[in-house]
């Protein structure tokens, strides 16, 4: 089987690490709309069902996102080991490319869950209707 060449290895690690922004972004808007929907002040956000359903639905979309993260990790770790000893700059490239520690991702991941969760059950949103 013929090597991969060392720039196309830096190219799928490269384009891995912009997916994981990709990933991060989705993040962002999902947390944004969950917590829009609360601020909305409309009545239907003070329905304990609402809250549970938004809860339950974006518990669900934060495990799979983080996976989806840990996944990426591992990929760019596979991709950056492929690269040849003999690469000049290697250890910097490889430094400079690599993901965080999974429990890094993991601890900003769920502290920023537990904020979007806290934000449903725990804000006492306005009401536009008294």
């Amino acid at each position: 089987m013929e090597a991969i060449p060392a720039t196309d290895v830096l190219g799928f690690a490269i384009e891995r690490a912009s997916a994981l922004n990709g990933l991060w972004n989705l993040y962002i808007a999902v947390a944004t709309g969950v917590i829009g929907v609360m601020a909305s002040g409309k009545s239907f956000t003070t329905s304990p069902f609402l809250k549970v359903s938004l809860s339950l639905t974006f518990a669900v979309f934060a495990c799979v996102n983080m996976d989806a993260m840990f996944r990426l990790g591992d990929l760019r770790e596979a991709l950056l080991a492929m690269l040849p000893p003999s690469l000049p700059n290697r250890a910097a490239v490889v430094k400079s490319l690599s993901p965080v520690q999974p429990w890094q991702y993991a601890a900003f991941h769920l502290f920023s869950d537990a904020v979007v969760l806290a934000a449903v059950w725990l804000v006492p949103w306005p009401s536009s209707e008294k």
